[in-house]
């Protein structure tokens, strides 16, 4: 409903819309993301990857989840972003790193925000690399 208006906004003071963020892993709610994304020019579709940090079931549940999704932010034309988070399935370098190893899709991306990794116990300037 807002889409003229957000672009407007973007155009105006010579922005570029980069990601959104969704809250939930929820496939209805983010389908509606997809299309919004889509439809207004949003590329990234940010979101967390839930579970819960140090269980392997846990984490590969949200990789299965994080694989569908993407094939389906695929079909929008859009790209699903995880950020490694702690306290969830995917929350350190090792997790991350399965979770880029695991899902192929060319519209799946990782948000590796230092700040997380800090807290997930590692050095960033060292698991980051």
């Amino acid at each position: 409903e807002q889409k003229d208006e957000l672009q407007a906004i973007v155009k105006e003071n010579g922005l570029k819309f980069l990601s959104m963020e969704v809250a939930s892993l929820d496939e209805e709610r983010l389908t509606k993301a997809f299309e919004a994304g889509a439809a207004i020019g949003i590329p990234i579709i940010n979101v967390g990857p839930g579970g819960k940090s140090g269980n392997d079931e846990d984490l590969a549940a949200s990789i299965a989840k994080l694989t569908h999704l993407a094939e389906k932010a695929a079909s929008y034309g859009v790209t699903l972003c995880v950020k490694a988070h702690v306290g969830n399935a995917i929350d350190n370098t090792p997790t991350t790193l399965a979770a880029m190893e695991a899902i192929s899709s060319p519209a799946f991306g990782i948000d590796m925000d230092p700040s997380h990794i800090h807290r997930s116990g590692e050095n960033a300037e060292e698991a980051l690399p």
